[in-house]
């Protein structure tokens, strides 16, 4: 490991920062980005070992063709993209003759700073590739880094409920206007359970807009966590309400909560609203009808299955998304009329 040079591909925040990070090490490094002046892609990666890819997950594709024609098979080549999913299915791109392992640094620029917790990351185990997953372990542990192996399933699983969960938290607290609370005269009447929502507000504004839709959008495990969520939130006053035992007084307040989970749904058909005139939109520019027949077969399926899991009427719940549907053409028709 002590003669391992390194090649870093994406010299935004997070790669300079990797870049710093390899030096501390005592490594070599050279770096890469399309908008400097300075080395080719072919002068940084001869002669490294290690090609870290510090790019988001939708410039990965362009990185690796780039990569592809110039990595040699005794270099090893890492991603730090936080969906694993996706990265594992876009580095095999590299072809069979490449050494790869994905990865995922679970720290970011403000974690370098001292007094921070210590450096994680995440390894994914390839089979029959034990040696370059022991070089990877090998480069992060030195870089100070406490390594764990995980499945790319494993993972995106754990980062839907931890990454995404927090992004999904943090993007609600910043509606609401917390963020807006951090400094000033108004921060000082908070009462320090208010800490942590602020904080969790505030780091949104701060972590960049790739990042965050990565997190929420190519996460496959996502979507499940935003409905837990929501689902979770909306039940919050259920559990007193069953243990009442007034049964004037449960009707009442069993009501109140059918009000609020209709004000819920309201707040929700609001938005589908507004989804939709941006569809109309999109659909505009690129020539294409409001109706499209497969997407909308593929839609009630899935939605059949949504409500089978969570044992409700299938063939009701189509009924309500067919009305839905309906609503949601006439919508886009009318936005495009408004746009021609």
């Amino acid at each position: 490991m002590s003669d391992e040079r390194v090649a870093i591909l994406g010299l935004g925040r997070f790669g300079r920062a990797l870049g710093t990070l390899t030096e501390r090490a005592g490594l070599s490094w050279r770096g890469y980005d399309p908008a400097s002046t300075g080395a080719s892609l072919a002068e940084v990666v001869a002669g490294a070992s290690l090609i870290v890819l510090a790019v988001p997950l939708e410039a990965l594709p362009t990185a690796l063709g780039a990569l592809g024609p110039l990595v040699e098979p005794a270099q090893l080549v890492l991603d730090t993209c936080s969906v694993k999913l996706a990265a594992v299915s876009q580095l095999t791109a590299l072809g069979a003759h490449a050494s790869w392992i994905a990865t995922h640094p679970l720290f970011g620029p403000a974690s370098l700073e001292p007094g921070t917790p210590p450096l994680r990351a995440v390894i994914c185990p390839r089979t029959g590739h034990e040696a370059a997953l022991e070089r990877a372990r090998a480069y992060y542990q030195r870089l100070g880094c406490l390594v764990v192996e995980m499945s790319p399933e494993a993972h995106d699983r754990l980062m839907a409920r931890s990454q995404a969960l927090a992004a999904l938290l943090g993007a609600g607290l910043r509606e609401l206007g917390l963020d807006e609370l951090t400094g000033g005269a108004r921060s000082e009447w908070l009462p320090p359970s208010a800490a942590p929502l602020t904080a969790l507000a505030a780091a949104q504004n701060a972590a960049p807009g790739h990042l965050r839709d990565t997190i929420l959008h190519e996460n496959p495990y996502a979507k499940e966590t935003r409905s837990a969520l929501l689902a979770a939130l909306s039940g919050l006053a259920l559990p007193a309400v069953r243990e009442h035992g007034d049964d004037a007084a449960a009707l009442v307040a069993l009501r109140q909560a059918i009000d609020e989970v209709d004000l819920g749904l309201l707040d929700l058909l609001h938005r589908r609203a507004e989804i939709a005139r941006a569809i109309s939109r999109h659909k505009a520019r690129l020539g294409r009808a409001v109706r499209d027949p497969a997407r909308e077969a593929s839609a009630f399926a899935e939605r059949r299955a949504w409500a089978n899991a969570r044992g409700l009427d299938a063939g009701f719940v189509e009924q309500i998304f067919d009305a839905i549907l309906h609503w949601s053409r006439s919508l886009q028709e009318r936005a495009r009329g408004e746009h021609d």
